[in-house]
Order: C-alpha cells, then structure tokens, then sequence
C-alpha cells in the first residue's frame, strides 16, 4: 500500500508539474487573451486532471506488458476467461496424459476445456492427445484399470491442432502413482520447471512468431504455490531466461481470474514483471 501511495504521488505531481507549466507559459504569452487561466476554477480541474492521470498509471487491474530484455518478445499477465481468447493453449495435466472427463477434474482447464470445446466427448481430444504421445520415449505401463495406464516422465510435452488450427501445449506437472490401488497425487516447482523448459523448446518449433496463452500453472488443484502470484512470476522468469538465449515466441499472455489475485499481488507482481524483463 505503501508503494502504491508514492507512486501515486510521484505520477501526481508530474502531471501537475506538467500542466502547471504549460498554463504559466500559456499565461506569459497570451495573458490578455486568456485571463481565466489564473482563476481558481482552473487551478481545481488542474488538480483533478493530476489525479485522473495519476490514477490511470496507477491502476492496479490493468494489463500488465513488458519487452523482454530489450528482445523483440513480449510477456504479459491480465484478468479473463482464458477459455474465450481462441489462441495457443498451454494445460497442465498429469504423468498419464488422463483424457477420460470421469477422472479429470470439472474444475480444472483441461476438464473446462473439453467441456466447451468437444461438449465433453473426449473421443476426438484422446485420438489427438494419442496421436502426439508418439513423439515422446516409450513410456512405463502401470497395472491399474484405467484408460490411459502409460505413465510419462513428468515435464513431458505434447502438442496437437485444436479448434481453429490453434495449437493445444499438455505438459505433464502432476504425478499420479497408485497404492494398492489409490491414486497418490504429488505435484512441486520443480516439476512445473522441467516442464516449462520443455515447452518453450516445443513451442519455438511449433507456434514460431505467434502468441501463446496459459494459465497460472502450479496455482490449482496442484497446489504447488500457495499464491497465484507467486506461480506467474516463476512461469514468467522461466521464460524471461528463455527468451533471453532463444525467442520461444512473439509474446507469453497469462490469462488469470480477479478473484484469485487481491489488490496488493497484483501491484506486487506488477512490479516483480517490471524488473525482471530488464
């Protein structure tokens, strides 16, 4: 709250420093013409343009974008349904690449996803999802009576055309292995690392020049950060690093909902982004 009040400040009184001196100079050479500028109606709505503009800066809820390092690349965070943006989708899902809507979570993206996208007929999306696990190392059999039972390496990435010939990015951020039978879900930061790393290898291969769009990974069922905060700034160092040795894309949005960041992290993150993209 601090930082937001100095800012505010700081924006205030350039604005005002600003319009003070363009009406002082206006003043110097037309003072016969324009009398009412030394009024004191003027000197109020130069106050509150001041603030209005002040507040613009300052707004905590709007769109945060910064070039990368100076890198013809972009990252930037704001509030949306990321599912009503039709661009590249990156969803985390588990080490089985799991399809089958009964054991996906409803609440999750990839449970939203095929919901929307396939009116929860997973058929198609388990061919394509299939098709693209080809392209990975044989991976382990596991004996449980599931539809998918071949576990992948976590940090596993695959892709397939969506809707619209936009690319789906699924990345393998949780770990499932069973117990006589029960499912033991485990998910961590390092897991989500090794996956970001092999998605911006396979996102430079397959997007090029085009934008791609995620959400706060690690922030969900996973739990793998307490904050959603602090799960868009590891996602963006991550590719801040990246983009700095090679141009995985044009731009990194991250689509996050207003409810699951409060006024101060975002004001927080906003400056976090600002300083690590120099």
């Amino acid at each position: 709250m601090k930082n937001l009040f100095f800012s505010f400040l700081k924006e205030f009184l350039f604005a005002l420093g600003v319009c003070w001196l363009l009406l002082k100079l206006t003043d110097f050479f037309f003072h016969d013409r324009f009398i009412w500028l030394n009024s004191i109606t003027m000197f109020w709505r130069v106050l509150l343009v001041s603030a209005i503009y002040s507040i613009i800066i300052n707004w905590p809820w709007k769109k945060i974008r910064y070039r990368i390092g100076g890198i013809d690349t972009f990252i930037s965070i704001q509030y949306g349904d990321i599912l009503k943006i039709n661009n590249n989708l990156v969803i985390s899902t588990n080490n089985f690449f799991t399809t089958d809507p009964s054991l996906i979570s409803s609440k999750s993206l990839l449970g939203q996803f095929i919901s929307k996208y396939y009116a929860g007929d997973s058929s198609i999306i388990t061919h394509k999802v299939q098709d693209a696990l080809h392209s990975l190392p044989p991976g382990q059999t596991i004996n449980v009576n599931i539809r998918n039972n071949i576990s992948y390496p976590i940090g596993s990435v695959i892709s397939f055309v969506g809707v619209e010939n936009k690319h789906i990015f699924l990345m393998a951020t949780t770990n499932i292995h069973y117990d006589k039978g029960n499912a033991i879900i485990h998910s961590e930061p390092s897991f989500l690392l090794k996956a970001l790393d092999n998605l911006w290898k396979k996102v430079e291969t397959t997007i090029d020049d085009q934008v791609l769009t995620m959400p706060p990974v690690g922030s969900g069922i996973s739990h793998s950060f307490k904050r959603t905060s602090d799960a868009i700034f590891f996602i963006a160092q991550s590719f801040a690093n990246r983009a700095k040795e090679k141009r995985p894309c044009s731009e990194l949005k991250i689509y996050v909902r207003k409810n699951d960041l409060n006024f101060y992290e975002y004001q927080e993150l906003r400056d976090g982004i600002r300083f690590l993209v120099k």
